[in-house]
């Protein structure tokens, strides 16, 4: 299994560029990793100035078609997942992006307003997803979340 935070780390560089695009009032040099317990049970992996909380995914290139974001809703084990940590924490945005085919650069990236995601789960306007290992996952379509003014930023570099 991938190590999220691991890509966190890895792609680091390219997210404060399109926090720096979206948001260009922030100081990134007062931008930093989340703990793990902001990340495990709050929902925000980066902390600007300890104002702005951020949560972040990053997806394979071969789900990009789908014009969706997906969110984990059930885990094997019925823990908390993803879904509730958005729901019940205090993230604000949600850095949202897709890696290139050889998973070296980012390729597509939105920036999310947290409490669109909130809206659209209210309103049950997602679909769930069950895959074959008992877990299950919420799909939000990306027309959606703009409908409901989520999509705050947007990213593209067609050419992966």
């Amino acid at each position: 299994m991938e190590k999220i935070r691991d890509l966190e780390y890895q792609f680091k560089d390219t997210i404060e560029e399109h926090l720096i695009d979206a948001l260009p009032h922030i100081d990134i040099e007062k931008l930093f990793i989340s703990s793990n317990y902001e990340d495990t049970k709050l929902s925000f992996d980066l902390v600007f100035d300890v104002k702005l909380k951020i949560s972040v995914r990053i997806r394979k290139a071969k789900y990009i078609d789908f014009n969706d974001i997906t969110i984990r809703s059930r885990s094997k084990k019925n823990n908390k997942t993803e879904i509730h940590k958005l729901m019940e924490g205090e993230g604000q945005y949600y850095y949202y992006a897709f890696m290139n085919r050889t998973e070296t650069d980012i390729c597509k990236a939105y920036i999310i307003d947290i409490n669109a995601i909130r809206l659209l789960t209210e309103k049950g306007m997602y679909k769930t997803n069950s895959n074959k290992d008992n877990t299950a996952f919420n799909s939000y379509k990306l027309s959606d979340l703009r409908q409901f003014n989520g999509i705050k930023y947007s990213y593209d570099y067609s050419f992966f």
